[in-house]
């Protein structure tokens, strides 16, 4: 009878017989403390005058996650600023090192997420995009995701959007085509990001006396967060009832 020391060592051979061993794990699953089998065959000219050993069982095994590597990122697409740091990717992640068995890859997927390095707009310059991966499917938890991959893209200032501004639509003649207008309200700022002054400033298309005339009313934006926005489009009145009214030269000042 052969006794094993250690694997691939015998004990009370004559040295005309090899051992071979033969290892394998219960399942091929990623886990630790797993049962590995460990099966012994004899071969060579005296194998028939001995008997094999008996297979042993060890629960000792590890099988680690395989690494799947990306051989071409998802690109970063420019999007207008919303106040969040998510990027939109275009195309899909292609991928490596997925085990096939049988002439059938294992069921992993990888999925692609980016993340700009801040939310706010940079009129220099793009923004650098983190893109993240992560595995679905049924076999993914025998697999590591991808390390992180970078890209870059612009994010876009926000066209405000305004309601219609209260507007002063009489006055006296002053020779100026000063309209008194109160800026109407925004319908669109991102909150946490209004740190600016919404101005508006409008103006009769002439100075002189007259009705039904057009006011144009044109906005600027001004302060930390102004960079993030275009400032709303400029409003045309031409209410009828617009007017303005004589004064005496005695009260005219020039």
């Amino acid at each position: 009878t052969i006794h094993v020391n250690d694997p691939g060592s015998l004990i009370g051979s004559c040295g005309d017989v090899t051992l071979v061993t033969t290892a394998r794990y219960e399942n091929a699953n990623v886990g630790e403390g797993k049962m590995v089998i460990i099966e012994y065959s004899l071969v060579g000219p005296g194998k028939d005058y001995y008997a094999t050993p008996e297979p042993e069982t060890l629960y000792t095994g590890v099988v680690t996650a395989k690494s799947l590597e990306i051989i071409q990122a998802p690109d970063a697409v420019d999007k207008v600023f919303n106040g969040d740091s998510v990027a939109q990717l275009s195309g899909t992640a292609i991928f490596t090192g997925v085990v096939t068995i049988d002439s059938v890859p294992d069921d992993v997927n990888v999925l692609a997420t980016g993340r700009f390095e801040k939310p706010t707009v940079d009129l220099t310059k793009k923004r650098k995009v983190t893109i993240s991966y992560s595995l679905t499917g049924d076999d993914a938890f025998n697999y590591s995701a991808p390390n992180s991959s970078t890209d870059s893209a612009y994010i876009t200032p926000l066209q405000l959007i305004a309601n219609t501004p209260d507007i002063t639509r009489t006055k006296s003649y002053d020779g100026n085509r000063i309209a008194t207008v109160v800026p109407g309200t925004l319908q669109n700022a991102v909150e946490g990001f209004t740190d600016f002054t919404l101005t508006a400033n409008g103006q009769y298309d002439n100075p002189n006396v007259g009705t039904g005339k057009t006011i144009t009313v044109a906005y600027s934006i001004d302060g930390r967060d102004a960079v993030n926005y275009i400032k709303p489009i400029n409003y045309t009145d031409n209410d009828n009832n617009t007017n303005f009214t004589n004064i005496s030269n005695t009260n005219y000042q020039n």
